[in-house]
């Protein structure tokens, strides 16, 4: 049984409770006069569908009212949309939970913030974003501005990001795999998204699936530049070292491959792959050092699963996965017992990429050692030449000895010769 009729001018939702049976009330959102024949007892089946909030406003009696109070306050009016909470601020706008009156739907939609940042990569987000059209990348819809202020409008997914929920090891790693195959496709329709993290992974209620979420740092990769060099844009313990170090030109596919690493290691860790006090001491480490590995951090990472991330996060992107896809692959084998493709890194390739990374400290160590070879050298050469005096005084000596013996002999012969002549 229908418990509210819709406002005919408007098509809000009123409970029957705001008017009686048979006579005229008024709409407390428009003002305009309706009729509440409609009564609770005497509505039929047909006519509570006709009238019901579902079909009116596209929810429940419960979202009619909070567009009834947004509608009643014109600071929650934005163009044609009704602001009815809101969700999150991000790098680029503030995102409410809202109600478009002119596709009569809940939206996500995102303003962008009044304090300096670029319209233009704000545009560029829309243009980039409304071109994909995968199950697993955040739906947009529309966008525009409303007084020279830019939104958009896009899907309300209702879940909770990687970073604000638990998942079991094997649902999180299938979770990334579908993320993966998500981000292949953004790849190949020439986008990349340039700020993968897990606070960007959005687990949908109900259904579990893996939403991605903010292409804000989407960029073509027809070379559009809407930034100067230079500029690091991203959120820094996830980015790749030519993003970190502001190298744009050299960003491409294999450096959301590095983000996804870096989400892994998340996944793996509860941490990202490097921290710091400051912005400036995480993109000085993801420019210089090699994380933990994921094993010293959670024992059940070691192994394939730390190879596999290790592989993501190397400082060259040559030597990374060449493709979403492929990382997707080797994650497959894993869920599936299957031997990856990724190998560990050995020893000596390990400390080569240090030396590489490190080079005044390694030339200075370098150095130390050619010093202490070096000193070696002489000491060696010195002692050498103390030995071969020694060996010289002593055989003179040895010399010198003998003679004194055959003398010393001659003479006890005489000695002894003398006394057995006495006898006789």
């Amino acid at each position: 049984m229908a418990t509210s009729f819709a406002c005919s001018s408007c098509g809000l939702a009123i409970p029957f409770s705001q008017g009686e049976p048979g006579k005229a009330a008024r709409c407390p959102s428009c003002g305009a006069a309706v009729a509440a024949a409609l009564a609770s007892s005497h509505a039929s089946g047909a006519d509570a569908r006709r009238s019901s909030s579902s079909d009116r406003i596209g929810g429940t009696d419960a979202l009619a009212l909070e567009v009834a109070q947004a509608r009643s306050d014109s600071s929650r009016r934005f163009g044609s949309f009704l602001l009815l909470s809101e969700i999150g601020r991000g790098g680029m706008g503030v995102v409410h939970r809202a109600f478009d009156e002119r596709l009569r739907r809940v939206v996500a939609l995102k303003r962008i913030h009044d304090d300096g940042a670029d319209p233009r990569r704000f545009r560029k987000e829309a243009e980039t974003a409304a071109r994909l059209s995968h199950p697993a990348i955040v739906k947009i819809f529309d966008t525009g501005d409303v007084d020279g202020k830019l939104y958009l409008s896009m899907e309300l997914v209702v879940g909770k990001t990687l970073a604000e929920r638990r998942l079991p090891l094997t649902k999180a790693l299938e979770a990334l795999h579908r993320g993966c195959l998500a981000v292949q496709y953004a790849h190949e329709q020439g986008v990349i998204h340039r700020d993968l993290k897990p606070q960007n992974v959005i687990i949908e209620d109900g259904t579990g699936a893996p939403r991605l979420l903010d292409f804000g740092l989407a960029r073509q990769v027809d070379g559009t530049r809407l930034t100067k060099t230079g500029t690091t844009l991203g959120t820094p313990a996830f980015m790749p070292p030519e993003q970190a170090g502001g190298a744009r030109e050299e960003i491409d596919a294999r450096s959301d491959v590095y983000s996804l690493g870096a989400t892994l290691y998340y996944i793996l860790t509860d941490r990202p792959p490097f921290e710091g006090a400051t912005a400036y001491n995480v993109v000085a480490a993801v420019l210089t050092k090699d994380p933990i590995a994921p094993g010293e951090l959670n024992p059940r990472a070691k192994g394939d699963l730390e190879t596999i991330a290790q592989k993501c996060l190397e400082k060259e992107k040559r030597r990374r996965y060449g493709s979403a896809e492929a990382l997707a692959q080797d994650l497959e084998r894993y869920l599936a017992g299957q031997p990856i493709l990724a190998r560990p890194i050995g020893r000596f390739e390990r400390g080569r990429r240090w030396v590489k990374r490190n080079r005044l400290p390694a030339a200075g160590a370098l150095a130390v050692l050619v010093s202490i070879a070096g000193s070696g050298g002489f000491l060696g050469w010195e002692r050498r030449a103390r030995l071969r005096s020694g060996r010289e005084t002593a055989a003179s000596e040895a010399e010198r000895s003998r003679k004194a013996f055959e003398k010393g002999s001659s003479s006890a012969d005489e000695t002894i010769g003398r006394g057995l002549d006495a006898l006789e």
